[in-house]
Formats: structure tokens, sequence, C-alpha cells
């Protein structure tokens, strides 16, 4: 997955996420304020290969936010 199939804005959008924690969630906001408008693409890319998924950011009424799916990615991104 790190080599092969994700491009680099991907690879930091995991790495992010993974190192917030198990079963932690990031808005879609918090990461556009990080990554600009690259963002857009590697949300898409990353819920395409099944390795993000979207939810309802409980925190935000109405805001998306993002997480892992599989926690033993999560855990192999967050080293």
């Amino acid at each position: 997955i790190e080599r092969n199939q994700v491009d680099d804005v991907s690879r930091e959008v995991l790495r992010y996420i993974a190192k917030k924690g198990e079963g932690a969630t990031v808005s879609r906001v918090e990461l556009e304020n990080l990554f600009s408008e690259e963002i857009g693409s590697a949300i898409t890319l990353l819920q395409q290969r099944e390795l993000i998924e979207t939810i309802e950011d409980s925190t935000e009424s109405g805001n998306i936010a993002l997480r892992i799916q599989i926690e033993m990615i999560r855990r192999w991104f967050s080293k």
C-alpha cells in the first residue's frame, strides 16, 4: 500500500490520521487546512482503495469525518 497504491499526499494523510490513535476521526476541514487543495483527490483515492471511510462528525453537526477502516493498516502508518 505504502509504495504502490497511494501517492505522497495520500500517504501523509494516512500517517496523520494513524497517529491520532485507534478509532480516531479527523474532520475533512482539518485535513483541508493541513493539506490545502490536494486533499480532495487524496481522499477520493484512499476511499477507492477502501483505506479510509467517511462518517458523520459527532463533534460538529453536518460535517464529515474520516477514519482508517482497518486497525492493522492504522498501526502500520502510525510508525
